[in-house]
């Protein structure tokens, strides 16, 4: 077996890459067939230079651990990655009427008609009720949500996520303190939201199965 072979067999058992910058690959011979677990830290030609790489199709999970990306840009990440179920995001704040123009576009409309994300976690943001409206209709199949949140809007963001979004089975509130499981509870019993459920705190992050 020639070096060649040895090295495209090590590159097909790949399953999971993390990369530092796209350009690293770029002048080389270098293609991962069989990924489907892809990190990004660094800013780079997102879709144009990582399908030059791998399958970009074939990924089922996504992590964005960089805030340096326009909206657009994941957006167009997210429109390629047809099979994508897990998505995670370093997400950073988008004011309102940016939010309203990101609707608009054709890009957005794409992502919401045809996106397959079931499980998304936005790390190292604290997230409003607005914006987690605008998250849940761009991913309106999610089954697992995992957020941080400004506190004072707690009661409200929870009376929505479990009155308006009932394919959620798993919820993680991270970063809070704990008198507000019992919040929560008060919360879900007053408005009758569930009959059937288990809150666990663990580590400052809420966790409501339901």
């Amino acid at each position: 077996m020639t070096r060649s072979n040895i090295q495209e067999d090590s590159f097909r058992s790949v399953k999971q890459i993390s990369i530092h910058g796209t350009e690293t690959y770029m002048g080389r011979s270098v293609y991962f067939p069989n990924v489907n677990e892809l990190t990004i830290h660094d800013y780079g030609s997102i879709s144009t230079s990582l399908n030059k790489i791998l399958p970009l199709h074939q990924l089922n999970k996504l992590i964005i651990n960089s805030k340096k990306f326009r909206f657009k840009d994941i957006l167009n990440l997210i429109n390629v990655t047809s099979n994508l179920k897990t998505f995670k995001w370093y997400y950073h704040s988008i004011d309102e009427d940016q939010l309203k123009l990101i609707e608009q576009s054709d890009i957005y409309q794409c992502v919401l008609n045809n996106n397959k994300i079931e499980n998304f976690e936005i790390i190292h943001y604290c997230c409003s009720l607005k914006e987690i409206l605008f998250f849940s209709q761009l991913f309106s199949k999610l089954k697992t949500f995992q957020i941080e949140i400004i506190n004072k809007e707690f009661i409200s963001i929870m009376r929505y996520l479990l009155l308006k979004m009932s394919h959620l089975v798993f919820l993680c509130i991270k970063e809070l303190p704990k008198t507000y499981s019992n919040k929560l509870n008060i919360l879900i019993k007053s408005d009758n939201l569930l009959e059937h459920y288990f809150i666990k705190f663990i580590n400052r992050d809420l966790y409501l199965w339901y």
